[in-house]
């Protein structure tokens, strides 16, 4: 009797064990099957998530049709075309000189040799709320000689911490070495002039360069998953052609490209998750010098005599001064904290992140 009750117990526990380990086997391929249709619930080295593609891109064949330029894109709409000559134009650059060879760094931009000086006001000594202000600026190299070509990247901005105010200056390039910053006064009282380098024309020489040998220095990668196989491959708006092929994430609505090199074993439809993976800086010898902080990178330039100049109120009798953003290129200027539009556009401040979110609803934005 008491052999029997334990042979039934043995065969108790050992179906028990059974359904136990076929249950964990059960789940166990329920969630490698559908992994990939799983959103991933975490991000990677600035990683984007993406909701699982519902129909395949289109792959690009392994044979380029232009191998002189691998960021050749399909051509632009007359309207898209005259758009990006326009933002081209808008942020055109004077030609900066080539880099001589040998590379001699002395002879580069220095903000510590360069000066500023503020201009006598052209209605006398005193200078009041709706005159302009200007600046010149000299950029000499680190032997102290003055330079002789244009192309420095230099912000200058009018400020007054007590006041909370700021307006940003209009940087004319003379093509000699010397720059022009003019301010429009829009306060009263204190208002110091800052200078800032943040690159030299060596530097924007090597940038321009940069972007057109290396368009794809930033680094990009992209996870690849179905059931339990996963790959990353690199991934930018081009890549360079090689035997891989390619994934096309153009965007069909805004012809934005995007592509990524296909995985070996899966396809181009399992992509699930984006991801930002490193900076390729490719310079040549010596060139890391043109980017150096403390040194020429982002330095302040100091004045040659006052760095500051008191703001007396509007004259009596002279006519209100147009500070519309036509004329000056300024879209507005801070005051006590405040941001001021210039040109009569009407700006609503919002207190706290909820009113933001709160007039951005139901709201589509372009950027």
């Amino acid at each position: 009797m008491c052999l029997k009750g334990f042979m039934s117990n043995h065969v108790n526990m050992t179906l028990l064990k059974t359904c136990v380990i076929l249950l964990l086997l059960t789940v166990l391929f329920f969630v490698l099957r559908n992994m990939d249709l799983l959103q991933l619930n975490y991000e990677e080295n600035f990683g984007i998530v993406l909701k699982k593609v519902t129909s395949a891109p289109r792959t690009v064949p392994r044979t380029a049709p232009h191998t002189d330029n691998f960021c050749t894109f399909e051509p632009l709409s007359l309207a898209d075309a005259k758009e990006e000559r326009m933002l081209l134009d808008s942020i055109a650059w004077p030609e900066t000189p080539p880099l001589p060879a040998p590379f001699l760094f002395d002879q580069t931009s220095d903000p510590a040799h360069s000066i500023f000086t503020i201009l006598p006001g052209r209605g006398g000594v005193d200078r009041h709320v709706g005159d302009q202000l200007e600046v010149m600026i000299q950029i000499y190299d680190f032997q102290g000689n003055p330079k002789k070509s244009g192309g420095d990247v230099l912000l200058a901005r009018l400020h007054n911490r007590a006041l909370e105010a700021g307006v940003a200056g209009r940087v004319v390039d003379h093509l000699n070495g010397s720059y022009s910053a003019v301010f429009p006064l829009l306060w009263e009282g204190s208002a110091q002039v800052e200078v800032t380098l943040v690159h030299s024309s060596e530097a924007v020489t090597v940038l321009h360069r940069l972007n057109r040998e290396h368009p794809e220095r930033v680094l990009f990668k992209s996870l690849f998953r179905s059931g339990s196989s996963s790959e990353t491959t690199s991934c930018n708006v081009c890549l360079r052609q090689t035997n891989q092929p390619q994934c096309n994430y153009t965007d069909l609505r805004t012809g934005e490209p995007w592509f990524c090199y296909k995985p070996k074993k899966l396809s181009c439809d399992d992509r699930i998750n984006h991801m930002r993976a490193g900076f390729n800086v490719r310079l040549k010898d010596k060139e890391e010098k043109l980017f150096q902080s403390k040194v020429n990178l982002k330095v302040f330039i100091h004045s040659s005599g006052p760095d500051n100049v008191m703001v007396l109120p509007p004259m009596k009798g002279q006519p209100e001064v147009d500070q519309g953003s036509g004329k000056s290129g300024l879209s507005g200027y801070y005051y006590q904290g405040v941001w001021r539009s210039l040109g009569g556009t009407k700006v609503h401040q919002f207190n706290n992140s909820s009113a933001i979110s709160q007039c951005l609803k139901g709201k589509v934005v372009h950027m």
